[in-house]
């Protein structure tokens, strides 16, 4: 279940930016471009609800969360969003708090190295 919700780390930016709520922006020297929004409840309480998406899990109260975006010559190389809450279980209440950081290292940095004989290959010759 948990291997189906994993997405590329563009997508699950494209999903968290989505959420957003207004964008402040920031600019730091050695960061780059920082924009950071606040999450709705309804976005942070459905993200920190576990099971299939249709279950009646425990509930979550007090939901809050985050998110920021870090961009380099318009390019994203990190992303950060935290979520917070309680969480209702068997008449329980327990504080949550995670924050989840991606970074992505190397942007334009990959090299392919083509092999001799594609060139040929692909032109139609032996």
């Amino acid at each position: 279940m948990m291997i189906r919700g994993l997405k590329t780390p563009a997508k699950a930016a494209a999903g968290l930016a989505a959420f957003a709520q207004e964008f402040k922006q920031t600019n730091n020297a050695t960061a780059g471009e920082v924009y950071a929004s606040d999450l709705t409840e309804d976005v942070a309480k459905k993200m920190q609800q576990f099971g299939p998406p249709d279950s009646d899990g425990p509930a979550i109260t007090e939901a809050k969360g985050w998110v920021k975006f870090w961009l380099i010559a318009g390019a994203l190389v990190k992303y950060e969003f935290m979520l917070k809450g309680k969480i209702d279980f068997n008449g329980n209440s327990f504080p949550s708090e995670r924050t989840t950081t991606v970074e992505i290292k190397d942007v334009g940095k990959t090299k392919l190295a083509v092999p001799e004989a594609a060139p040929k290959k692909l032109a139609g010759g032996a």
